[in-house]
């Protein structure tokens, strides 16, 4: 059983591992100063563990390749629709709009149905899941640039710097774009290895700093304006 939990590839100290590592650090931040009174905070602790639960089970040799041999492709399947509600959650303070909007709920089960859909269609599931992942990264830069707009039109926040998702934002801004740009390379430009290796290197470095942006995150007691438990 222990096969399942331990990772050998997280011992190596490659650039990417490091990246992938950086996961745990807002994650032990989070539980150890127990910042669950707050909703923002809870999301970071929630996204953060799950993100690095997803690395884990996608490269461990012992279980990447459970559903079928040779790909970890189901791993992805699965795990995507979860990070998509989860990125969700982060943004309900406006994607609940008006009354009876519900986009919080609507937009992850809409997602969540165009994955089963391809995942079914023509032995999708065995495959990697290049349009869900190219909407959810378009998606990760659409939510957390509106929430710069929602700020501006609402002026809900006086002070910015005091609000946990401005930064989970501007993290989560670059980050996905990061993600955007490897989709394109996993997509269209394989063939250039030495680039591609480029901005999977660029990727990991967004990464890093978006796990620092959420360490900073957890860190700052929200004002009362910013609250929204």
């Amino acid at each position: 059983m222990i096969k399942y939990f331990y990772n050998e590839r997280f011992l190596s100290p490659d650039f990417a591992i490091i990246s992938i590592l950086t996961w745990l650090v807002p994650l032990f931040v989070g539980l150890l100063l127990r910042r669950f009174q707050s909703r923002k905070h809870r999301a970071i602790i929630a996204f953060t563990g799950f993100s690095f639960l997803m690395e884990h089970v996608s490269t461990n040799p012992d279980l990447k390749n459970i559903f079928y041999p040779g790909t970890n492709s189901p791993w992805y399947h699965l795990g995507v629709p979860v990070l998509f509600f989860l990125l969700t959650r982060f943004y309900r303070v406006y994607l609940k709009g008006k009354s009876g909007y519900f986009l919080q709920w609507i937009l992850p089960a809409a997602f969540s149905s165009l994955v089963i859909a391809l995942a079914v269609y023509d032995e999708g599931f065995y495959k990697f899941p290049s349009i869900p992942i190219g909407i959810y990264s378009v998606t990760g830069m659409i939510l957390s640039g509106g929430y710069f707009v929602y700020l501006l039109r609402s002026l809900a926040i006086k002070r910015l710097e005091l609000d946990p998702l401005f930064w989970v934002s501007t993290g989560f801004l670059l980050y996905y774009s990061g993600n955007f740009l490897l989709w394109l390379g996993l997509t269209f430009l394989t063939y250039d290895r030495n680039f591609f290796y480029s901005i999977y290197r660029i990727n990991g470095s967004l990464t890093i700093l978006l796990n620092g942006l959420f360490v900073l995150a957890l860190l700052i007691a929200e004002s009362p304006e910013s609250s929204d438990k």
